[in-house]
């Protein structure tokens, strides 16, 4: 969705459109040409375009067709084998082979996780449990291991507080938009800490309006013009995030809508920091401190290290920003913003640090995205406090841990479908990821004279050499992509055939939906399997038990 450009308004200098610009790709990876121009309202396309290609030619993006792209970063230096990344966190030369990463990950002691949704939550805590180290989650206070981070309600609510005030001689209700993030915990409280601070102080009637953008600057500006464009009357806006914030400072400025008071929590860095010193349409922000949540979450490590027990939540304390006070706690050199060191040493718990540096511990922050400035300002200060105190330190993506568990479980799952196979079988094997995995253990599993009926060209390619087993494959239509046979010729090569068991590999396995797939034509070719076979066994992961696929 883009929008048309309104006329008039300031127009930004040069370094204030490029930081929009970078800003966004720190977001997202890959954005269209015509989401700049919609973001970039107060200059004319000609100029975004010269933006881009000057941009481009200094290597800090890259065009693609009909957009731009993230530059390739150089990788961020990582202290140890600790995983294979593939959004290129860790140096190549660190990278492990396939398997490697459970016992990598053994080998730490310490792992420090984002927010998370829950979906990959589950399977990031099943491979820390399985590790047995100690894990400091930075995502709710339900976490499985010990929480890390501010009180997000108690920080929501005293924005939500500074908001109240300054809006005290407001008549009439006061209308505000919340910019939230649902699939999390600790975003789902700000905004409700912030709502129940805006109404206990202000006294008035106040009204809401709740959209999820999942802290994404372009699904943020959408969605915030599409609120405007309803309900015209909103007084004030509130965003878990600052790229929520900056995307509606934008959408409202793309409306000429300066009369908008903004709020939010983060104080990452960058120009969320310059919106605030104009004192403009932001208004005060929620500082959660990464400085000082790295240092506390250190101190917490080496008490551990130590032999104390840790309390179930690491609290670091917060402060709210306004444009009245953010020269006592930030200054601005080189072009950049700096969080005062008093303010940190104030903030930081004075408590005894573990220095036996003759002890190897090791400490893996978990990240989501390297590039964002909440990150990188949490990565480099602990990174510096565990060289003070002769720890490892490590740095991995959530995508490659969770690729690893994957990996690790689905490569067990057909260890264990092997160990149902026996010398002599006839056995169906369909397509899909655990099918290609138990393809692979039947490579190394000598099972003579077995037979494999397959629909699947990946899995007929894995076995064909392998000796003593005889591969059968089905007739049908081929689908190129999926490179596997579908539709009523599957069953023709099967009527005459005594199968023992069929391995069939699944999108969903539920109570009430039962064996499902994400297509038409794929469930009708298991369906089919099954009905042949005088067994069925699923092969399926802990992400796709309690899911349901389409049919």
């Amino acid at each position: 969705m883009y929008y048309s450009r309104p006329q008039g308004g300031a127009q930004l200098i040069k370094s204030q459109r490029d930081q929009k610009i970078l800003s966004l790709l720190e977001e997202e990876n890959i954005v269209p040409v015509r989401s700049l121009y919609a973001m970039l309202s107060e200059v004319s396309a000609v100029t975004v375009r010269r933006d881009v290609a000057r941009l481009a030619d200094e290597g800090r993006l890259e065009r693609v067709r009909g957009g731009v792209k993230r530059a390739v970063l150089e990788p961020l230096l990582a202290a140890g084998p600790l995983g294979d990344d593939v959004v290129s966190i860790i140096t190549p030369d660190l990278e492990l082979e396939d398997g490697q990463a459970i016992q990598s990950l053994q080998q730490v002691d310490v792992v420090i996780l984002p927010p998370i949704e829950s979906a990959i939550a589950k399977t990031i805590y099943r491979r820390v449990k399985k590790a047995g180290v100690l894990c400091l989650d930075e995502s709710s206070l339900e976490g499985e291991g010990v929480y890390l981070g501010v009180d997000n309600h108690q920080i929501g609510y005293d924005i939500g507080s500074l908001a109240a005030e300054d809006f005290a001689g407001h008549t009439g209700d006061l209308n505000c938009l919340v910019v939230g993030h649902d699939g999390l915990a600790n975003t789902r409280r700000r905004a409700e800490g912030f709502l129940n601070g805006i109404r206990e102080v202000f006294g008035g009637e106040v009204f809401s309006i709740n959209v999820d953008a999942g802290g994404i600057y372009m699904e943020a500006f959408r969605q915030v013009r599409d609120a405007l464009e309803a309900f015209p009357k909103i007084d004030l806006i509130f965003a878990i995030n600052d790229h929520s914030v900056l995307a509606a400072i934008d959408a409202a400025g793309s409306f000429q809508r300066s009369d908008i008071a903004a709020y939010c929590i983060g104080g990452e860095g960058g120009r969320i920091f310059d919106e605030l010193a104009k004192n403009e349409m932001l208004r005060g922000f929620g500082a959660m401190l990464p400085q000082v949540v790295a240092r506390n979450a250190i101190n917490s490590i080496s008490r551990f290290f130590s032999g104390s027990t840790l309390a179930q939540a690491v609290i670091t304390p917060h402060k709210i920003i306004s444009p009245a006070n953010l020269a006592d706690y930030y200054h601005k050199r080189d072009n950049n913003w700096h969080l005062r060191e008093s303010v940190i040493q104030e903030l930081i718990q004075p408590e005894p640090l573990d220095k036996d540096v003759t002890a190897k511990h090791s400490v893996l922050f978990i990240q989501h995205y390297p590039t964002h400035h909440w990150y990188k300002s949490l990565s480099s200060e602990m990174r510096q406090c565990c060289q003070v105190l002769g720890y490892e330190y490590h740095t991995a993506s959530v995508k490659s841990q969770v690729l690893d568990e994957l990996k690790h479980a689905r490569r067990e799952i057909a260890e264990r479908a092997c160990q149902l196979i026996k010398p002599g079988h006839t056995i169906i094997l369909s397509g899909g990821e655990h099918s290609r995995y138990l393809a692979m253990a039947l490579r190394d599993a000598n099972i003579k004279d077995l037979t494999v009926v397959t629909n699947n060209l990946l899995v007929l390619e894995l076995l064909a050499d392998v000796q003593n087993l005889k591969v059968m494959l089905t007739g049908g239509v081929l689908r190129p992509q999926l490179r596997d046979l579908v539709g009523p010729s599957v069953s023709a090569a099967l009527k005459n055939i005594r199968i023992d068991c069929a391995f069939l590999s699944v999108d969903g396995l539920s109570l009430d939906f039962g064996v499902s797939c994400s297509d038409e034509d794929g469930v009708g070719c298991l369906g089919v399997f099954s009905e042949y076979s005088r067994r069925t066994v699923i092969l399926a992961d802990h992400t796709i038990v309690d899911e349901d696929a389409n049919f």
